[in-house]
């Protein structure tokens, strides 16, 4: 017979539901039914899916999403954060690090706004108990946006987060990242060197990929000698042209130490990985460091001399941090003030003090709220910086040294910038607030 079970294909099944099988086929696949338990439950799954693509496809449901993509981008968001609760679902935008909600709808409409997302990223309709994560692309006021979504199943329903990455907006230069005259020659200095290791560290959302695709932004210029580059990401934020990247997939045994491994054997100039994780990272990239590859990482870590500390504690021996780092630029997000409605004020002593400010400083600025910054004083984002270049004298000191860190830490306070000199910087230049620098600064 036409449907035997092993027979019957996706595209039968899908036929039958839609009508679109001759009387005879039709005949015989209803006889297939009533023979075979898989099939009927093979039936209702595509049945589900059905549904659940008719109901995401509504135009109610897809100009809801569609609002919450615009919404996100007019506000300059980086994410979007869809959080079922018991009785209703909340929309919330994370704009210059804080959470803002927007929006709540009836928790009856949940699985329909999810499957919408889900098919905007490209993954599976039907599943709703593993998590998942996609993509996708939208064009938005004349600019091209790379939407990645992830959907994580709860006890109250699946929650989906869409983090937002303008595609020009991430290759920001040295020059608008917020460093100093002084610190873009020092980096510069360091990526310019043939071999060695180069980490951007601070904590999470801190802004290290940025600092890292600024720095392959640096190698891949026009006007800069060909380098062959290869990157390992987890994801892949944006794509480089002329860059081989490889988006880490543990599942299926593609790890951070696999790919890097097998870098090495393709002959490049420098290679990257987007997070050092665990002592094989570390010293796949100290032996690329080693053989003669520039290297480029990020990692959690208080500040740049506290980097080399956490290598250390994850078991890398000593004199090889010495040996290989070319540097750390450890970076943190502060807040700007809104510049609709800047104005003089007086700070907290302590704020001041922490800061190493006095009143002979002049006076500080922040923003007093109004509605281009949603009554918040805020609007947009920089970046405190301190850059830790390790050179042949560091080098050497570092290799004989009993504490690294205090000596690093000596090292950048009498000869380089440190965040707090940066901080000071900055709001004095009305670049950030007191309360914004003390917030964020490593005690």
């Amino acid at each position: 017979m036409l449907f035997e079970g092993k027979e019957i294909r996706d595209e039968q099944v899908l036929a039958f539901l839609k009508g679109g099988l001759s009387p005879m086929e039709r005949t015989e696949f209803e006889a297939a039914l009533a023979r075979s338990a898989a099939l009927r439950a093979e039936l209702e799954r595509h049945r589900a899916l059905l549904d659940a693509l008719e109901a995401s496809s509504d135009r109610t449901v897809s100009e809801r999403v569609r609002e919450q993509i615009r919404q996100a981008i007019t506000r300059r968001a980086s994410d979007i954060h869809i959080v079922p609760g018991a009785r209703d679902v909340s929309v919330q935008l994370r704009v210059d690090g804080l959470l803002h909600e927007i929006a709540r709808y009836r928790k009856e409409e949940h699985t329909a706004v999810v499957d919408r997302w889900k098919a905007l990223a490209d993954v599976s309709v039907m599943e709703r108990q593993l998590p998942q994560d996609g993509r996708t692309l939208v064009q938005e006021g004349g600019q091209e946006y790379d939407v990645r979504v992830c959907f994580s199943p709860g006890v109250t329903g699946e929650r989906v987060v869409a983090r937002i990455l303008n595609r020009n907006g991430v290759f920001m230069g040295l020059d608008r990242l917020g460093l100093s005259a002084d610190q873009v020659e020092t980096v510069r200095r360091i990526v310019g060197r043939p071999n060695g290791v180069v980490l951007a560290t601070g904590p999470t959302g801190s802004g290290k990929t940025t600092v890292l695709y600024s720095l392959l932004q640096t190698l891949i210029e026009p006007g800069h000698e060909r380098l062959a580059i290869m990157t390992a990401e987890d994801p892949v934020e944006v794509l480089l042209e002329g860059v081989t990247q490889v988006h880490i997939r543990r599942q299926a045994g593609l790890t951070f130490p696999v790919a890097l491994r097998s870098f090495l054997r393709q002959d490049p100039d420098v290679i990257m990985a987007g997070a050092i994780q665990d002592l094989e990272s570390a010293e796949v990239l100290i032996e690329a460091a080693v053989s003669g590859h520039l290297a480029l990482s990020s990692l959690h870590a208080p500040d740049a001399a506290g980097a080399i500390t956490r290598l250390t504690d994850m078991g890398v021996v000593p004199f090889l941090v010495a040996d290989t780092l070319n540097g750390i630029i450890s970076t943190r997000l502060v807040r700007m003030p809104c510049r609709s409605c800047l104005t003089e004020y007086e700070p907290a002593a302590a704020d001041r003090e922490r800061l190493g400010l006095s009143t002979a400083d002049g006076p500080l600025t922040h923003g007093a709220g109004c509605e281009a910054c949603q009554g918040t004083g805020y609007r947009g984002r920089t970046s405190l910086f301190e850059v830790l270049e390790v050179g042949p004298d560091l080098g050497r000191t570092l290799r004989h040294a009993d504490n690294m860190e205090q000596v690093a830490r000596e090292w950048l306070a009498r000869n380089g910038i440190t965040m707090r000199d940066d901080a000071r910087r900055k709001v004095k230049e009305s670049l950030t607030t007191v309360e914004e620098a003390a917030r964020v600064l490593p005690e």
